[in-house]
């Protein structure tokens, strides 16, 4: 039973286990970190971030900020936050940036004011954010994972009843 311990309700069990913890490590670190996980939809970052990039974003407080950083904001007239990099910052009692994708010409709107913190990016990784935006069919997929998981369990337990 050793040798194909992985097919055995034990070893089910360590799995689902493994799971959960790696779930609730990930997740308690997001919280109290203050990141956060977008997928990246355009390519005016091009080339270093990519259409389809996941990227982690870290809440800071707007003072830390610096020209050069890449920040996710929500524009002036509203939609869909915007991941730019920083071109011009000022700084005082309040913040403002402008703002420019490193594949455009252009700088974005005129200066846009911060809030007291600022989402700065942490890290990208190449073409997982696809996965982000098939959250919902990957949390059904992962469901249906774990109710097999619990039913492989269930089926362990009533059988070792019958044989006592």
């Amino acid at each position: 039973m050793a040798r194909h311990e992985w097919r055995s309700v034990e070893g089910l069990d360590r799995t689902a286990r493994g799971i959960w913890l790696l779930i609730f490590a990930g997740g308690t670190a997001m919280l109290v970190g203050g990141y956060s996980l977008n997928t990246v939809t355009s390519g005016s970052m091009r080339p270093g971030i990519q259409p389809g990039d996941l990227v982690v974003l870290q809440r800071v407080e707007s003072t830390s900020l610096k020209v050069g950083d890449v920040i996710a904001y929500v524009p002036p007239t509203g939609g869909e936050p915007i991941l730019h990099r920083i071109k011009t910052l000022a700084s005082g009692a309040d913040v403002f940036v402008q703002t420019q994708g490193d594949a455009k010409q252009h700088s974005d709107f005129g200066p846009v004011h911060l809030d007291v913190t600022a989402s700065r990016l942490a890290a990208s990784v190449p073409l997982l954010g696809w996965l982000i935006l098939l959250r919902s069919w990957i949390w059904l997929a992962f469901g249906g994972v774990l109710l097999l998981i619990a039913l492989g369990w269930l089926k362990g337990v009533v059988r070792s009843k019958r044989q006592r």
